[in-house]
């Protein structure tokens, strides 16, 4: 069969009529396009003016286009976990060599349990570890088990979703915070999904449904102090020149039952304090631009043992993390309002702790600056010093996330989100023990605790000798 050859001078023709008839189109339709045009124009320039000036109708679409825009860079982000082909936001480049435990200085270190908060096999876990590494004890958890078909706000990345338990995956929902009794019971947040308490065979004892997150401390009486989070859509008299979308958070106090017994405003107590300026430190404009104004990571307690060494606080006041304002507050538990303040030097700051010694240490992220810190505030004096930084040959630095204990023996065990390590260093500095969870030969798993406890926190383990080295 012969191959039709079409001669050049037709597709001329054809080209010819093409421009023809699109010019065609064109002239007739010139008004059309000259108005789209200049409409498309005014609108983008509008546009321009009003995330400027925040005017009408800035308010009216922010609550859409903020989260819209949010979701849809999570999803560039994160394409890979949201097609659930891998947790891509608890995995992070290694900078480490060696998995689990790979420094062990028996002599320097302080011997115990040390509980690990991170994912295994793509799974959320927890951990109790030996001081070799060997596994004392697991807790499997699945968020979707524990809260199956519930229908409530999840919030995550400045975005809120409502879902129910078969629309969010478990990768989703990170365990931020978890706090072990000595019968093997376990009580941790679900971060922004709800607080949960298990024993040791990982059946549920009770589930609170808040958005709790973070951190959770008890205290003298048993009782739970954790973060919780709710979003005002409407603005509310109680907190003027606050724009909405504002994400409200609340000093949470739960019974060992699981009940709420008392729920703070952070923001309230801002306001009754007249203390709002700190709220605004960086403007109206500054805060009217993102609803997470406080981002609190962490509540503690001052109990009796340690409140004589602090002639500025009593028994029972309330130390708050405010990271979005670099900013940690003392709180008068008797009237709720604030005693204490301190912005900086620390930045994005996580887990201040009360010291015996009188002194408050605090986990200074750096975030931005590539070098994290921990270090000591004399609430006095306001003197601030430096109790341990990385170098050039051991880097320390996680942009998000972080927790530090100081232990019985002067050292600090440090968790480091983002490197996946739980390390331990004595006051000379000197890294005595290390741990580190690795996903495969370039990547580790997050970890967001890692807390050591004394060796008899594993008694409730049958036959524990057979686990132990």
């Amino acid at each position: 069969m012969k191959r039709l050859i079409v001669p050049k001078f037709e597709f001329e023709v054809l080209f010819h009529k093409t421009i023809i008839k699109t010019m065609k189109t064109i002239r007739n339709n010139l008004l059309k396009i000259f108005f789209f045009t200049s409409l498309s124009i005014m609108v983008f320039a509008y546009g321009m003016i009003v995330d400027h000036y925040k005017i009408f109708p800035y308010h009216q679409m922010y609550g859409i286009i903020h989260p819209a825009r949010a979701a849809l860079l999570d999803w560039i982000d994160s394409y890979r976990q949201y097609l659930r082909i891998r947790p891509d936001k608890r995995i992070f480049p290694a900078r480490e060599d060696g998995n689990r435990v790979t420094i062990n200085q028996t002599d320097k270190t302080y011997d115990g349990l040390t509980l690990i908060v991170s994912m295994w096999n793509h799974k959320n876990g927890i951990q109790l570890i030996d001081m070799d590494g060997s596994l004392i004890h697991e807790w499997k958890v699945s968020f979707n088990a524990i809260f199956p078909k519930s229908h409530y706000f999840f919030h995550q990345r400045n975005v809120e979703l409502f879902f129910t338990s078969e629309s969010v995956h478990d990768w989703d929902v990170e365990i931020h915070g978890a706090h072990l009794y000595f019968n093997g019971d376990i009580v941790f947040n679900f971060d922004f999904g709800g607080l949960v308490k298990i024993d040791n065979n990982s059946k549920v004892i009770w589930r609170l449904p808040y958005q709790t997150h973070h951190s959770i401390h008890e205290d003298e009486s048993g009782n739970l102090w954790v973060c919780g989070y709710k979003r005002l859509t409407q603005a509310v008299d109680r907190l003027p020149l606050l724009v909405p979308p504002i994400e409200e958070e609340f000093i949470l106090k739960i019974s060992p039952d699981g009940e709420i017994l008392k729920e703070i405003s952070i923001l309230d107590v801002f306001y009754n304090s007249n203390q709002e300026a700190l709220l605004f430190a960086n403007g109206k404009k500054a805060v009217s631009n993102s609803g997470d104004i406080t981002h609190m990571n962490d509540i503690e307690i001052l109990d009796h043992n340690f409140s004589d060494q602090f002639p500025l606080f009593d028994t029972g006041d309330i130390m708050v993390s405010i990271r979005n304002l670099n900013l940690i507050v003392v709180i008068d538990s008797s009237d709720e309002r604030i005693k204490w303040s301190m912005t900086g030097p620390f930045i994005r700051q996580h887990d201040p702790d009360f010291l015996e010694n009188g002194i408050i240490s605090v986990f200074d992220n750096r975030r931005g600056f590539g070098n994290s810190q921990i270090q000591i505030i004399d609430p006095v004096t306001r003197e601030v010093s430096t109790l341990y930084k990385g170098n050039n040959y051991n880097l320390f630095y996680t942009e998000v996330g972080g927790k530090h204990q100081r232990l019985p023996n002067g050292n600090i065990l440090i968790s480091e989100f983002t490197a996946g390590r739980v390390f331990e260093v004595t006051s000379a500095g000197e890294i005595v023990w290390s741990y580190t969870n690795r996903y495969d030969e370039n990547e580790v798993y997050s970890i967001t605790e890692g807390t050591r406890y004394p060796n008899n926190y594993g008694n409730f383990i049958n036959d524990i000798s057979t686990f132990r080295h």
